[in-house]
C-alpha cells in the first residue's frame, strides 16, 4: 500500500503512528525500569547475603578464640610444662638418690567444635560476588577447619590408646622424646598442629569477616535511599579484648601483600607496559 497523495488523508496515519511510537516507548520504558528495579533488588539481596556471611565468619572467629583460651592453650601449656619437668628430672636423675618426680599426663578428650563453615562457603562461593582475597581465605579456612577437626579426633584416639596401656603411659612416648633408636612423637606433633591450625582459623575467619564487612558496606552505599532503609546494619566485631589470644599478625603478613588489584583506566592499551600508578 503506497503513501496517500492527498495530504488531507494523512491525518488518519498521524494518530496511528503516534500510538505505535507511544506503545514502543512505553514498552521500552517499562522494561528499562523493571530491569533497573531488579538490578537494585539484586543489589539489596547481595548486601544481605554478604552481611550474613560476615556475621558467620565473625562467629567462627569468636568460637575459636574461646576454644583456644579454654581448651587449646591450656592443653598445650600443660603438655609443654610437663615435658620440661620430665626432661629436667631425667637429665638430673641419679639412681638410688633422686626422689621420684610426679609428672601429670593429660589424657582428657573433648569434642571437636562444630561450625557453620559449610553454609558460609555456599554464600562466599555461590551466593555473592565476593572479593578475590575473601574467596581465597574461605578456601583455606575450610581446609583448616577440616584439618583441625581431624587432629582433634587423632588426639582423642591417641589418648584412648595411652589409657588402655595402663594407669600411666610411657613418658618418652607421651612427650615424644627419643628412647633408644625410636621416637614416638605422635602426640607432640598433633598438639603442635592443633595449636597452629587454631591460629590459622582465627586469623582467616577474622580476615574473611573484615573483607566481607567492607564489601557489604561498599554495596550498601550504592543502594538508592528507598532501599538503604531496608538494608541491614552491617555486622562489625571488636576482638581487642582477646588480644592476648589472637595469633601473631607477623605470621600472616603475606595476606596483606599477595593480592594486588589492578585499576584499569578507560582506553588502556593492553599491548603497552602498564603505568605503575595504575597498580593499587
Amino acid at each position: 500500500m503506497g503513501v496517500p497523495s492527498d495530504p488531507s488523508s494523512w491525518t488518519i496515519f498521524i494518530p496511528l503512528a503516534s500510538a505505535l511510537s507511544g506503545a514502543a516507548i512505553g514498552a521500552f520504558g517499562s522494561q528499562f525500569f523493571a530491569a533497573r528495579n531488579k538490578e537494585r533488588d539484586d543489589l539489596l539481596k547481595e548486601v544481605r547475603s554478604a552481611n550474613s556471611a560476615c556475621t558467620i565468619a565473625y562467629s567462627i572467629t569468636d568460637s575459636f578464640i574461646t576454644m583456644k583460651r579454654d581448651i587449646v592453650k591450656p592443653t598445650v601449656d600443660r603438655f609443654t610444662q610437663a615435658k620440661e619437668r620430665f626432661e629436667l628430672a631425667f637429665k638430673n636423675y641419679i639412681p638410688g638418690v633422686s626422689a621420684p618426680v610426679d609428672i601429670p599426663f593429660d589424657l582428657q578428650t573433648f569434642t571437636p567444635l562444630r561450625t557453620a563453615s559449610s553454609h558460609l562457603q555456599d554464600i562466599v562461593f555461590r551466593g555473592i560476588s565476593a572479593p578475590v582475597r575473601a574467596v581465597s581465605a574461605m578456601a583455606i579456612l575450610d581446609r583448616a577447619i577440616a584439618g583441625l577437626h581431624d587432629f582433634h579426633l587423632a588426639r582423642n584416639a591417641l589418648c584412648e590408646e595411652f589409657r588402655l596401656k595402663g594407669p600411666k603411659p610411657d613418658a618418652f612416648a607421651y612427650f615424644g622424646i627419643k628412647k633408644g633408636d625410636a621416637t614416638d612423637e605422635r602426640l607432640a606433633s598433633i598438639l603442635r598442629s592443633i595449636d597452629t591450625y587454631t591460629d590459622d582459623v582465627i586469623f582467616l575467619s577474622k580476615l574473611l569477616g573484615d573483607d566481607l564487612r567492607k564489601y557489604a558496606n561498599d554495596l550498601k552505599a550504592k543502594l538508592p535511599k528507598r532501599l538503604k532503609d531496608k538494608a541491614p546494619v552491617i555486622t562489625s566485631a571488636d576482638f581487642s579484648i582477646a588480644s592476648d589470644i589472637l595469633p601473631d599478625p607477623t605470621k600472616y603478613e603475606h595476606w596483606q601483600t599477595m593480592f594486588v588489584s589492578i585499576k584499569r583506566s578507560e582506553g588502556l592499551n593492553f599491548w603497552k607496559p602498564q603505568d605503575p600508578s595504575e597498580v593499587a
